[in-house]
C-alpha cells in the first residue's frame, strides 16, 4: 500500500513538472517556428526583389498589367497580387537620376528655371501590389506620373525629388544624368497562427542596379 501511494504521488509530481515544462517550452517552440518561417520569407523577398529588378533594368515594362501578372507569378506563395488594395506584398520600382548643369542646359533650362538642379529626382515610379503596406524608403514622387510610370516635369517640379538622404547612398556621387534603378520589396510577416500579419510587421529587401 505504501509503495502504491508513493507511486501515485510520484506520478502526480511528474505530471505537474511536465505541465510546467510545457508552459515554458511551448512559446519557445512557437517563436522558433515563426522565426524560421520569416527567415525563409526574408530570403524569398530578397530573391523576388533581385529577379524583378533584373527584369526591370532589361526593359520589361511593369506598368503593363500582363507584366505585373508575371511579377505575381515570380512571388508565388507570398500572396503578391495585381491589385493596389489587396494581398500581402508590394514591389516598388524606381528610376532615379542626378540633375546637373549639363542636363539642365540640354533641356533648354538655366539658372533658377532648372528647379531641380543638383538634386536627385525620380524619373520613373511603378508599384505592384498592395500600396497600403509600405511606402518607398527612397521617397515618393508627388509630381505627376503618367500611365507608363514616367514622372512628368522632373526637371522643374520639386515633387519629383528623392529623399534628401538618397545622395548619402553613393560614394562617389552619381554623375550628371546617370541613372540608378531601384527595386524594393515588402511582404507581411508570418504570425504565430501561421497566417500573415496585417499590423505593419514584415520583411523588406532593396536592390540597386
Amino acid at each position: 500500500m505504501k509503495t502504491s501511494r508513493r507511486a501515485r504521488r510520484q506520478s502526480g509530481s511528474e505530471f505537474v513538472e511536465f505541465l510546467l515544462i510545457t508552459l515554458f517550452l511551448a512559446p519557445l517552440l512557437l517563436m522558433s517556428f515563426t522565426t524560421g518561417m520569416n527567415l525563409i520569407r526574408a530570403n524569398q523577398c530578397t530573391a523576388v526583389a533581385r529577379d524583378i529588378g533584373n527584369m526591370y533594368i532589361h526593359g520589361v515594362d511593369f506598368s503593363q498589367s500582363v507584366n505585373k501578372d508575371l511579377a505575381v507569378r515570380l512571388a508565388h506563395g507570398l500572396n503578391l497580387q495585381n491589385s493596389s488594395t489587396s494581398g500581402d506584398g508590394v514591389i516598388i520600382l524606381s528610376q532615379v537620376t542626378f540633375i546637373g548643369d549639363t542636363t539642365c542646359t540640354a533641356n533648354g533650362l538655366s539658372g533658377a528655371a532648372c528647379v531641380n538642379r543638383n538634386q536627385y529626382v525620380f524619373t520613373m515610379r511603378i508599384t505592384i501590389g498592395n500600396t497600403s503596406l509600405r511606402s518607398s524608403s527612397l521617397g515618393t514622387p508627388t509630381a505627376s506620373v503618367n500611365s507608363g510610370g514616367y514622372v512628368q516635369n522632373f526637371l522643374t517640379d520639386m515633387g519629383a525629388r528623392a529623399n534628401a538622404s538618397f545622395g548619402s547612398l553613393w560614394n562617389p556621387a552619381l554623375a550628371d544624368g546617370q541613372l540608378v534603378y531601384a527595386t524594393e520589396a515588402f511582404f507581411n510577416s508570418v504570425t504565430l497562427n501561421g497566417v500573415t500579419s496585417s499590423g505593419g510587421g514584415g520583411v523588406y529587401a532593396r536592390n540597386f542596379f
